[in-house]
């Protein structure tokens, strides 16, 4: 049995138009042709078309669907697994609206809802999905409420000093340094990963000052104060004539060490052993930008070491555990093992 184009678009509820393109791309081209020219579908062609309605039910693009009509279970598998994911991040995306709806509702039932306030909020969402995943929107603290008012009250007076032109190195820009800093852990979930896609998303996105008030400058005033928050703290045991010879190295560094915080937070997560290879890569430039700042003196490295361990504000806002630490730790002996044979 031979089907005419318009006969086969009519017993499948198909349109002609469909079934030319499904020619034009290659994936249903009909076996035959009658003497007039017109389009004839056998048996085989049909079957093919039922096949392709089936995986058009999955959403599976027709690209895909090409490629499984030609290919095995491999193939088909991988588009699966595909839409699989696909389908996990809708549902996802979809529990954020819901869950964004449903404070929007109680904030309107309670009739305390402010609508500027809501929108600005919705903006930063909008913001933060372009830099974090779904399910690290998920572990935020900020995410899904309205404006932090501490945030807003302690960007504001940062900003009040700055443009009154005192320098991050005074006492007043000082003092803001632990609160940022604390305050930036809290919003992140303590994710060293996750505190470092904050800057980048407020020294990218301009529109992200209007919503918090923070842009690159005021971004660029702070590093400059908690590297000095820091600084007095290592003063404060070393002395100031050793801080003031290390102070160009150290901030000429300063901002390379939240991208091995990172680093750590990511290989912790991951599981990973202290002798493993990306534990000892870590452990070695970890080595080599202490040694930047601070030298080769094994004396040095001990006091300084001492003073990150009687001062527990050094590392506020770093995103790093005691456990990441203690993985970072092994990792450097492993790595001092190994050099040390290799010189054997």
């Amino acid at each position: 049995m031979l089907l005419k184009i318009g006969e086969l678009a009519k017993r499948t509820g198909l349109t002609v138009r469909t079934l030319h393109h499904y020619d034009d791309i290659g994936l249903l081209r009909p076996s035959g042709r009658s003497p007039s020219g017109y389009r004839l579908y056998d048996r085989s062609d049909i079957e093919r078309l039922h096949r392709i309605q089936a995986l058009r039910r999955l959403d599976i693009p027709l690209a895909g669907i090409a490629t499984l009509l030609e290919g095995d279970a491999t193939d088909l598998q991988t588009v699966i697994d595909r839409q699989i994911v696909a389908l996990d991040q809708e549902v996802q995306r979809a529990a954020n609206l819901r869950d964004r709806l449903t404070v929007l509702r109680t904030r309107i039932q309670s009739k305390s809802v402010d609508l500027n306030d809501w929108l600005d909020t919705l903006a930063m969402m909008s913001l933060y999905d372009k830099y974090f995943t779904p399910e690290e929107l998920n572990r935020l603290r900020w995410h899904g409420r309205s404006k932090d008012a501490a945030s807003e009250r302690l960007v504001s007076d940062i900003r009040s000093l700055m443009e009154s032109g005192l320098p991050p190195e005074s006492d007043e820009a000082v003092r803001m340094a632990k609160p940022w800093l604390a305050l930036s852990l809290e919003h992140m979930a303590g994710d060293a990963r996750l505190i470092r896609k904050l800057g980048t998303l407020h020294r990218n996105e301009a529109n992200a000052v209007l919503l918090t008030g923070v842009d690159a400058n005021l971004l660029d005033y702070m590093v400059r104060a908690t590297a000095e928050f820091r600084l007095r703290m290592y003063e404060r045991h070393l002395g100031k004539d050793i801080v003031d010879r290390i102070r160009p190295a150290y901030l000429e560094h300063y901002l390379t060490w939240p991208e091995l915080f990172a680093e750590a937070n990511d290989l912790y997560e991951r599981g990973l052993t202290p002798e493993s290879q990306e534990v000892l890569d870590l452990a070695a430039r970890w080595v080599g930008l202490f040694r930047a700042v601070w030298g080769t003196d094994p004396a040095m490295r001990e006091r300084v070491l001492a003073v990150n361990e009687k001062e527990p504000d050094m590392m506020i806002g770093s995103g790093m555990t005691e456990a990441m630490y203690d993985m970072v730790r092994k990792g450097i002996a492993h790595l001092r093992a190994q050099q040390a044979k290799e010189k054997q």
